[in-house]
């Protein structure tokens, strides 16, 4: 049970070699994708538990980003979950020209079948 999300986390190279070992243990044995640049590492985790406030090693590395990289420019985190367009507590950084092309961007289709009578 609980609110499940994707998050893609997006660091440059040297921000991700500073991050400490138990930040990337935690990562690595959640994620589904490590994409790696020139520029940096990525992860992308899905259908995850990703609760900002009350995960111990989650609100670790948010506090970690906040003290390391305070302006965001060299990390990107996006989550979308149940609550997404509307909710964007856990996203941060704002690395927006990172190699991924990893941005928040919300669309709204409308489908329908004309053929009913």
């Amino acid at each position: 049970m609980g609110i499940r999300s994707d998050v893609f986390l997006g660091f440059k190279t040297e921000l991700h070699n500073q991050l400490p070992e138990s930040v990337k243990t935690m990562l690595l044995d959640t994620q589904d994708d490590v994409l790696t640049d020139e520029e940096g590492t990525a992860y992308f985790i899905e259908d995850v538990k990703w609760y900002r406030d009350s995960d111990d090693e989650i609100v670790a590395l948010y506090e970690w980003l906040s003290n390391n990289d305070p302006d965001g420019s060299h990390h990107i985190v996006v989550t979308a979950c149940h609550d997404y367009p509307t909710n964007d507590d856990g996203d941060a950084g704002s690395w927006h020209n990172n190699p991924w092309g990893i941005q928040r961007c919300v669309s709204v289709s409308l489908e329908f079948n004309r053929d009913l009578t």
